[in-house]
């Protein structure tokens, strides 16, 4: 903008005294170049200048006040203020006669008609930077200067407070782990642990997966038979791996673990369940199934107590082929 601002001229000359003695004023004024009194640049209170004259004392006169000076400035910028102007005392001192004490200033209120700069209404607190151990939220306001270059507003234009200030979730230690739940051949165990100060899945404590562990135990390979050889009476087995208990067929007295293999033996069960039998129940299959044995050192077996239980089934072509004796037992 091109346009020349206002601005104020020089004072011109000073006026005459308004008294002779005892204290008058004279003024003195200036123009406004480029404008006119009251627009910025010529406010109005700057366009005379006042001062006293005169002051000496007059012959034979009591003490009295001079006239007030000019007022001074508005106290503030902005908004109502105050301003002041002053006198002395000619002929004497203030608190005397025609001097009271309180007469010598004088002040009243001024409106600068400009409005000041306020700030807005604070914000709603802004979201917690943290959401648990201790975080912080803000809260802002704004100052309107009413369209006033260069105003500010006296204060800050944020604030700040500590907020989610309780303990996060976290992990406990984990417990120990279980038993192997097989002791050979590979088994498995686990462990597990809690959330302190929150639930599984919370943030510190997740994904749920971690709240425990697996692994494999005891991949060690498990002892174990062999298949029996079968065919004459002194089958045996062999142990792969480990320790198994040995008890082989060649004292003609291994009826294998299960209770029901000597019965089995007796009826006939060796030939209609053949693999089965040989498989589970043994020596009592291979001395019977064998159609050519010729019960050679059949005492041995027949001393489990058997042949009592072997006479009823003399009639069968079974017992007689393969064991004549236990037929003579009577």
């Amino acid at each position: 903008n091109d346009v020349i601002c206002p601005s104020w001229a020089g004072y011109g000359s000073w006026s005459s005294c308004s008294r002779t003695c005892g204290g008058g004023t004279r003024t003195r004024s200036r123009g406004c170049s480029n404008g006119n009194v009251g627009q910025d640049g010529c406010p109005t209170s700057g366009a005379t200048q006042s001062q006293l004259c005169n002051t000496q004392a007059c012959q034979s006169a009591q003490p009295t006040w001079s006239d007030f000076g000019s007022w001074s400035g508005c106290s503030t910028t902005c908004g109502v203020g105050s301003r002041s102007r002053t006198r002395v005392c000619i002929g004497g001192s203030i608190g005397v006669v025609g001097c009271e004490a309180g007469g010598e200033s004088a002040t009243q209120s001024c409106n600068t008609g400009i409005r000041c700069p306020t700030w807005t209404r604070w914000s709603d607190w802004g979201e917690c930077s943290l959401t648990c151990g201790g975080g912080t939220q803000t809260s802002t306001r704004t100052c309107n200067t009413f369209g006033q270059a260069g105003a500010t507003c006296v204060g800050r234009a944020s604030r700040s407070q500590i907020c989610n200030q309780q303990t996060c979730p976290s992990w406990s230690a984990y417990g120990s782990w279980s038993i192997c739940s097989s002791t050979c051949g590979g088994g498995s165990r686990s462990r597990s642990r809690t959330c302190n100060n929150g639930q599984i899945g919370n943030i510190g404590c997740s994904p749920a997966s971690a709240a425990s562990q697996s692994m494999v135990c005891n991949t060690n390979s498990c002892p174990q038979w062999t298949a029996w050889v079968a065919g004459d009476a002194t089958s045996t087995q062999s142990c792969n791996t480990g320790a198994c208990s040995t008890s082989p067929c060649s004292n003609k007295v291994n009826l294998a673990a299960l209770a029901e293999c000597r019965s089995y033996a007796t009826l006939g069960y060796c030939i209609s369940y053949s693999v089965y039998m040989l498989q589970n129940c043994a020596y009592s299959c291979c001395l019977i199934e064998q159609q050519t044995n010729s019960c050679l050192n059949l005492q041995d077996y027949l001393g489990f107590g058997l042949c009592a239980s072997y006479r009823h089934l003399c009639t069968e072509a079974l017992i007689q082929l393969n064991c004549p004796y236990t037929c003579r037992c009577t």
